[in-house]
């Protein structure tokens, strides 16, 4: 089925089921993002360098997610008696993700190879799930892009809420196991997912073939590209560096919270979960004002954003109680709800239904560089400069940022994908 016919109807089906889906990865970066790091360094008592190698090696299959898009375009998997080319792939990611979620807080972390391991198939899984459902929605949805993303990003941070205030009261009482077990289960809500998304079944004719993904990554294709250094030179900076401030900051943020200000476990998921609706409120500004986006410019809105994750990091580093801290990252969730609606719509007009695994999944793997790189900074920017020290970096960054995401040229890129010529620049 597709939502080219009856689509008020449509969307109100496949709408819920692909922000439930998003809940689920809520569901895990909460649980992997904030209650695991506290878990590692506070009761655990693993030294920062050792978390920071732990996460970057764990975080390396999301840099692979086009391998997934590119899989699931080309290799169709009989499901229900029917050949589809992404719900098979999301039922096995799914599984891989809820199965070994609860092992992060069971394996002892000492164990650094088999910990490592179970930690990097249980991104593996995520980041199988993440891409297959990113692939179907870009091919589902044509026209409401910018209403399409807030979806998935209100889904999202659901799911964080969620995890936040029920998990959090779990945890609170010393039992990470019984939290993460819960948190798995939940998990299994992608089923929904499963049986019921819109899909259209496809034949070994309608299948995508080798020289669809050579048609995108055709030489002359290609020499196009790289003549345009407005697009592949800035965008390529401004994606690689975009998700450096969560890198930095995501597993060490949180044990900060418990060290300096004395929060408590549930205080540190309560955080999460606050913050989040204020990115769900962000994210429903961003869609309203979508068609003003679009007039004002996705750069500029997005310029807008990290002047405000800017300024935010910078006044992290300044609060001296968790209501301070409160009201900072209010500020900054919003603009991150915000900017991000921006941000994600840009690349679903740049992707081409008929290969949207590959292309949407390369598109945002260049932005889990950023993450990845930033993990690995960590292990030495964190000892040397300190939390507050950190914050202040971070600061610089996303103020740099603002720089070559005004430089990247969308109608040249736009024009190259969508209809193989472009302009010059």
């Amino acid at each position: 089925m597709s939502l080219d016919s009856n689509e008020s109807i449509s969307r109100i089906r496949y709408y819920p089921l692909v922000s439930s889906t998003y809940f689920v990865e809520g569901i895990a970066s909460i649980l992997t993002s904030a209650f695991l790091p506290v878990y590692l360094i506070v009761f655990v008592g693993l030294d920062v360098v050792t978390v920071a190698v732990y996460s970057t090696i764990a975080f390396i299959p999301w840099l692979g997610k086009p391998i997934w898009g590119f899989v699931s375009d080309k290799y169709s998997i009989t499901l229900f008696g029917r050949n589809l080319r992404r719900r098979p792939y999301i039922v096995l990611g799914s599984v891989l993700n809820f199965a070994l979620l609860p092992l992060l807080v069971i394996i002892d972390p000492l164990n650094g190879l088999l910990y490592v391991t179970v930690w990097f198939f249980q991104n593996l899984g995520w980041s199988m799930l993440d891409t297959c459902v990113d692939a179907l929605s870009v091919e589902n949805e044509t026209t409401k892009r910018n209403l399409l993303s807030m979806v998935l990003w209100i889904g999202s941070y659901l799911g964080t809420l969620f995890a936040g205030f029920v998990i959090g009261s779990i945890l609170m009482a010393g039992n990470f196991v019984s939290g993460f077990i819960i948190g798995a289960l939940v998990s299994t809500i992608t089923i929904l997912f499963v049986v019921f998304a819109p899909e259209r079944e496809v034949d070994k004719a309608q299948s995508v073939t080798s020289d669809d993904i050579k048609e995108f990554f055709s030489k002359d294709n290609l020499k196009d590209i790289f003549s345009n250094q407005r697009f592949v030179i800035w965008g390529l900076i401004f994606a690689a560096f975009y998700n450096i401030d969560s890198g930095l900051t995501d597993f060490f943020f949180e044990p900060w919270m418990v060290q300096k200000f004395g929060a408590t476990i549930y205080q540190v998921g309560a955080f999460a979960a606050v913050t989040s609706i204020f990115a769900i409120i962000g994210a429903v500004v961003g869609w309203l004002f979508g068609e003003k986006i679009r007039q004002v410019g996705q750069k500029k809105v997005i310029s807008f954003a990290l002047l405000c994750f800017a300024l935010g990091y910078a006044l992290t580093a300044f609060v001296n109680t968790l209501t301070e801290l409160y009201y900072v990252w209010v500020f900054i969730f919003l603009a991150v709800g915000f900017g991000r609606v921006a941000q994600i719509a840009i690349f679903m007009d740049i992707t081409k239904p008929k290969i949207a695994g590959v292309m949407f999944a390369f598109y945002m793997a260049f932005l889990n560089i950023g993450t990845f790189i930033g993990r690995g900074l960590a292990g030495v920017v964190v000892p040397a400069l300190g939390m507050e020290g950190t914050f202040f970096l971070v600061a610089l960054f996303m103020l740099l940022l603002i720089i070559p995401v005004n430089l990247i040229d969308t109608e040249a890129a736009r024009q190259v994908y969508l209809e193989g010529s472009i302009t010059p620049p």
